[in-house]
């Protein structure tokens, strides 16, 4: 793996602990007429499967509820297979 995916995957779980989800509904308003909210998934799979899921069922439930609107997930391939 590059350095450059390294960063990217380090700062996905930076925010994610940092309560992403937060974070998204502080800067993202509510508006009918808007996308649902997106998140885009490429995760190497050097990280626990279970964990990644649980994160990512959090991150759903908490959007989902403030939106009101299902969340789109944008995966790889790679990702998909293996999440």
């Amino acid at each position: 793996m590059d350095l450059e995916w390294e960063l990217i995957i380090s700062l996905l779980c930076y925010l994610v602990e940092r309560n992403k989800q937060k974070y998204y509904i502080s800067k993202v308003p509510i508006s009918k007429d808007a996308f649902p909210p997106i998140i885009d998934l490429e995760i190497p799979t050097k990280y626990d499967k279970e964990v990644v899921n649980k994160e990512l069922k959090d991150m759903i439930d908490i959007l989902q509820e403030h939106y009101k609107k299902r969340v789109i997930i944008y995966v790889t391939k790679h990702t998909y297979k293996n999440i």
